[in-house]
Formats: structure tokens, C-alpha cells, sequence
């Protein structure tokens, strides 16, 4: 019986060997497979902000409602990320954000200083998660519900999420604060996207 086993198995794997050259070569060889990475909590999101870094002379182009930001992952990460955007500015690393429009964006836009950033504001939409394009990566994080995320590296969608990011940059007009916008009293880490 084991022996009858082993021979199958044998021809098994002598049909998949005869197989492979035929699947690859339906594989378009322009196109390399995407890498997907899956990332949970605080520490998994820190690892996601890391892959930012690993490129220097970048522009991480992103997507972000400010008050679903790391506003919402607590203060464990508001000093992280002061160092984490020190970090950044110091690797000549820009960030060119579109931000939903908000008292929380008046705040950030009225305390920004000179830390590489140059922020645009979009009217009234639903953004629970963000959306980070750097090099030939996307990145998605959430932390509404839970805090996850994930990145793709593939050169071809970073650059189609990139050419859109700039498509609707290119249509926003530039942010002119409101007069008396006085943004709700949130975690420190607003601060830190000031920094």
C-alpha cells in the first residue's frame, strides 16, 4: 500500500514539474508579482512608518483625514512620531499630503513649521484609513476600528496611485484657513503632524 502511495505521488509530482514551464509561461514577464504585507497594531503601523524611511530623497505622497489619523492610536505613538517626522525631514524625505478639510486640518496648517510637508485640503469626505505612495510602494493604514495595515510593493499600482494623489493635487486650490477655525482639543499627536 505505501509503495502503491509513493508511486502516485511520484506521478504527481512528474505532472507538476511538466506543468510549471507551461503556467510561466503565461505569467507576463513585464509585470513582477505584487509583495503584500500585513501589519496589526500600534507597533505594526511604527513598522509601516519605518518602510517610509527606507528610501531616502522620496516624496511620500498621501491621502489622510487628520482626525483618523494617528490621532485615534493613542499616546503611546504622539513621541514616536515627533522623532519619527524629525527622522524623515532629516532624510530629505517630502511629504505632500491631501488632507480632508477640518478644524483638526486648520490647526495642523496654522502650527505647521518647516519639516519637508507642503499639505492641500479636500472638502467633506469619508477617509478612515490613510494612503501613503513612496517609491514603488502603497501603504494603507486604519485605525478607526482596529489598528491594521498593509503595503504593497508593485511598482505599477504605486504609480497609478501616484498619478492620481497628483491628478486631484493639481485641481485643489491652495488652503486658505478659516478665520476663527478652532480645532477641537485632541491627543498630542496633532502636534506631532505639526512638527
Amino acid at each position: 500500500v505505501l509503495e502503491h502511495r509513493e508511486n502516485e505521488l511520484t506521478l504527481q509530482k512528474e505532472r507538476i514539474k511538466k506543468i510549471i514551464p507551461k503556467l510561466e509561461a503565461l505569467k507576463n514577464p513585464n509585470h513582477s508579482q505584487a509583495r503584500v504585507r500585513f501589519f496589526q497594531g500600534v507597533d505594526g503601523v511604527k513598522e509601516i512608518y519605518e518602510d517610509t524611511l527606507r528610501t531616502p530623497d522620496i516624496t511620500i505622497h498621501a491621502l489622510a483625514d487628520p482626525c483618523c489619523s494617528c490621532t485615534t492610536m493613542g499616546d503611546d505613538i504622539d513621541d514616536w512620531m515627533v522623532h519619527y517626522v524629525r527622522r524623515r525631514t532629516a532624510q530629505n524625505i517630502f511629504y505632500k499630503g491631501i488632507w480632508v478639510k477640518s478644524n483638526t486640518g486648520d490647526k495642523v496648517i496654522r502650527k505647521r513649521k518647516s519639516s519637508k510637508r507642503e499639505l492641500k485640503m479636500i472638502g467633506e469626505l469619508d477617509l478612515p484609513v490613510v494612503i501613503f505612495v513612496y517609491g514603488p510602494r502603497t501603504a494603507i493604514v486604519s485605525a478607526h476600528h482596529e489598528t491594521v495595515g498593509l503595503i504593497i510593493e508593485n511598482k505599477p499600482i504605486a504609480d497609478t496611485l501616484r498619478n492620481i494623489h497628483q491628478a486631484v493635487w493639481d485641481m485643489l486650490p491652495d488652503y486658505d484657513l478659516a478665520p476663527d477655525a478652532e480645532a477641537p482639543n485632541l491627543s498630542n499627536a496633532i502636534e506631532v503632524l505639526t512638527e
